[in-house]
């Protein structure tokens, strides 16, 4: 077929690194090194509606080679890059979905990650090698490397993109606990080892300690939880003052993260009173959840980023973002309101922006629960004035009924809650509290 004359069967197994043997074809003795790879491919495949089979007939290869790539025991990124490429557009020529195919390449980096860990062994660590000490991650790439420990799927991949699958499948890829284990072990011994390694300076020691402590935070056991602890000392004594941004900074933010993910909030709200309260501290924060997210695809060896210019970014993403994770049950709930307070504050515009940027604002139900949460709290007025300004746009839009008993929920709520009266013009207000605090960085 015309298919199998343009990819010949004998250049991607040789590309692949796939020998032939009496029994069809192995891997070349590296198993293992693609495992999110190929469960994202085999992912990739059914959504252009292919077998195993049938792919491998469309790139004239052994049905043997596809399934060694989606189990990971052939590593797909392991073959020539112009074949790589040649295999990517023959997927997307038969119909793959393009935003499977675009994540193939956090995929592999994840994949890289992954293998460098499972296959150092713990006495040999080198955190100055270490790929985790030389570039600052962006989410889609975090989500990637958690998919195997967490079991949620990256956002990149929405489930509307994936076709249903008859049977029992597995949801994400899968580690067996010795290699679960191994893992955590190996972050661990490699942020210790961090603290004496001559060839890492600051920067990129605690680059790499940060990376670990945010990865950690996949760890449930309580040997992580105690060793977190114990790390988040060491780093607030390095610290020294909470209100001026520094590398160890950034350090303490991914720990109290980390604390928060396993269900210890306190230290994150500590961590919002004291080490946020200075404008260049709000600042570090936003700039570095502008690079998490992608509002600029700007990529950074150091987290000397945050405290500088990113350039031009509309901050819309993260507005989107923040707004839709404004749920009480969320772990980082308290972050993503203040930063949502900081992004108004400077931004406050965004609002005014794009009409359709109000829809996500939380509905009158999650406004009652946000409310319940920033008025016990420990949260304090900048939750309050957030809280009462998101609701207050969601409910302007309502009809007058609902109108009515937002009214009577809002006079219940007490002093801090805004007034809620009909007509748009009670709209413009509070988008004048935000106006009147707004400031262009």
């Amino acid at each position: 077929m015309a298919a199998d004359k343009q990819h010949p069967s004998s250049e991607l197994l040789i590309a692949s690194g796939a020998t032939r043997t009496s029994g069809g074809f192995r891997p070349d003795g590296r198993p293992r090194q693609g495992l999110i790879t190929g469960h994202l491919f085999k992912l990739i495949r059914e959504s252009a509606g292919l077998t195993q089979e049938t792919l491998a007939e469309h790139l004239g290869v052994d049905a043997n080679t596809v399934q060694g790539w989606e189990s990971g025991r052939r590593s797909l990124t392991g073959t020539r890059v112009a074949t790589l490429v040649q295999v990517r557009h023959r997927l997307r020529q038969l119909g793959a979905d393009p935003r499977l195919l675009s994540a193939l390449d956090d995929a592999a980096e994840a994949d890289y990650v992954l293998a460098y860990a499972l296959g150092t062994e713990p006495d040999k660590s080198q955190p100055a090698a270490h790929p985790l000490a030389c570039w600052v991650p962006k989410s889609s790439f975090a989500y990637m490397l958690a998919w195997p420990f967490t079991g949620q799927r990256p956002i990149a991949l929405e489930p509307q993109a994936l076709r249903s699958r008859r049977g029992p499948v597995a949801q994400a890829p899968a580690l067996t606990a010795e290699e679960r284990m191994r893992f955590f072990q190996h972050l661990r011994v490699t942020a210790e080892r961090s603290y004496a390694d001559h060839e890492l300076d600051e920067t990129g020691g605690t680059l790499l300690r940060r990376n670990v402590y945010y990865s950690l935070s996949w760890n449930q056991s309580s040997e992580t939880t105690a060793w977190l602890r114990e790390l988040e000392q060491r780093e607030v004594r390095r610290l020294g003052r909470f209100d001026t941004w520094s590398p160890s900074w950034t350090a303490v933010r991914s720990l109290v993260v980390a604390h928060a993910r396993q269900g210890d909030k306190e230290p994150l709200r500590h961590f919002i009173r004291t080490a946020l309260s200075s404008d260049a501290c709000q600042a570090a924060n936003l700039n570095y959840w502008a690079v998490w997210i992608g509002e600029t695809t700007q990529t950074y060896s150091s987290d000397e980023f945050m405290a500088g210019d990113l350039g031009a970014w509309s901050g819309m993403a993260l507005l989107r973002r923040f707004a839709d994770s404004l749920v009480s049950t969320e772990s980082l709930f308290d972050l993503y309101v203040h930063s949502l307070w900081a992004l108004l504050e400077r931004r406050g515009r965004l609002l005014d922006t794009d009409p359709s940027l109000l829809g996500p604002w939380p509905t009158e139900a999650r406004c009652s629960s946000m409310r319940a949460t920033c008025q016990g709290s420990r949260a304090g007025s900048w939750s309050r004035f957030t809280m009462a300004s998101g609701c207050y746009r969601s409910r302007y839009r309502a009809s007058s009924h609902e109108r009515g008993r937002a009214d009577a929920r809002a006079r219940a709520g007490g002093p801090d809650q805004l007034p809620v009266r009909d007509g748009p013009a009670q709209a413009v207000q509070a988008h004048r509290l935000v106006d009147r605090r707004h400031r262009q960085p």
